[in-house]
């Protein structure tokens, strides 16, 4: 079927889930205005992920004068002679790729969720078989994965090394001139000063006596680290004739409960890593355990036969690593850290999200 025929039947007219009536019809030269008034309605991080920048007037004259309409079937939504949506079916000419079809849709922020774009995505679709497309793809869709997997795997960096990094090192320069003041011993003592006191430290106006101020801060965070905090706070949503903390803590009780990160079945030797610590010698067979990992742990997973953590959630980077490799992992044992012994002989029992704990090793 050519393609006149199959645009004659728009304009259409439909009823969105909240009654409110628009037009669906192709794009028109004298569009350009209105195109760019809802360009600019949809919001910065969506025109992110679009091939041009939608709201230069150059861009959108040269789009609506020259329509192709062989490779390109624009179709708009429109709602009291505003549109509120922009979709285009676009078709290539490359031999091997004429019988696909790349579908885009945006919607108007005040439109979405009303099935505007469900609507939309049908209209293209029949546009799709009545040119003989055999193959669809949402290339909006696409292009946001792509883009969001970059940021996804950067995000430890833009979250913490962009953020509370760049603060640390800015702490760690004032305490190396704090040292060479003489108003500290070392320059990581900075770390355990407010960002206020800092800045009033800066000004000439600081509390008095730092080193005494950070020695003693040293010594609650130190008494802090060995308490063992509640599972939780306040009075518990049910009673309960079980602690689990007791079972967990009890030494006579020989395993410890989680949750399955991933499945299997493993027995090894403990591998114990405290929070902060440099990454130990592994060996194959080792069983990591630890409070949590990152991404920089994954050259290490190879050599492992199981991971236990005290935290971690089976969506993080840790757990997919953990699926992708057939590791089995247990997450969220809270205590796994306290009770396994450096070179203890453990099972980690995937499939039942529990840590059978074995003979102590000499480590």
């Amino acid at each position: 079927m050519n393609l006149d025929t199959v645009l004659r039947r728009f304009p259409l007219r439909a009823t969105l889930n909240d009654e409110s009536r628009v037009v669906i019809r192709p794009l028109a030269p004298d569009d350009k205005a209105e195109l760019r008034n809802f360009s600019l309605r949809v919001p910065e991080e969506d025109r992110y992920y679009l091939n041009n920048n939608v709201t230069a007037p150059d861009i959108i004259r040269e789009f609506t004068d020259g329509i192709d309409m062989e490779r390109v079937v624009p179709l708009v939504a429109e709602h009291d002679g505003r549109i509120i949506a922009d979709s285009t079916l676009h078709r290539s000419r490359r031999t091997g790729r004429r019988h696909i079809g790349e579908l885009r849709i945006v919607v108007d922020p005040d439109f979405r969720g009303k099935g505007l774009g469900s609507r939309l995505t049908h209209e293209l679709i029949e546009l799709g078989r009545s040119l003989e497309l055999r193959r669809l793809v949402f290339e909006f869709t696409r292009k946001r994965a792509q883009s969001d997997v970059v940021r996804m795997e950067d995000h430890n960096y833009l979250m913490e090394q962009c953020t509370v990094g760049q603060m640390r090192e800015a702490m760690h320069q004032m305490g190396e001139s704090l040292v060479k003041a003489g108003l500290l011993d070392d320059a990581t003592d900075a770390l355990h000063i407010s960002l206020d006191e800092l800045k009033r430290v800066a000004e000439g106006n600081g509390p008095e006596n730092l080193r005494s101020l950070t020695q003693e801060r040293k010594a609650n965070r130190t008494r802090l680290l060995k308490l063992t905090p509640p599972s939780t706070l306040g009075k518990p949503t049910a009673p309960s004739t079980v602690d689990s903390n007791v079972l967990d803590l009890d030494p006579t009780v020989p395993t410890l409960r989680g949750k399955t990160a991933s499945r299997g079945r493993a027995t090894g030797k403990a591998r114990v890593l405290r929070a902060d610590a440099a990454p130990p010698r592994l060996h194959e067979g080792d069983i990591l355990v630890t409070t949590n990992v990152g991404p920089d742990w994954t050259p290490f997973f190879p050599l492992l036969a199981g991971i236990v953590l005290d935290s971690g959630e089976i969506f993080q980077h840790p757990a997919l690593v953990a699926r992708e490799y057939r590791i089995p992992a247990v997450f969220q044992t809270r205590v796994g850290t306290s009770r396994i012994r450096e070179g203890q002989v453990i099972t980690v029992d995937g499939d039942a999200g529990i840590v059978e704990l074995g003979i102590e090793g000499e480590g």
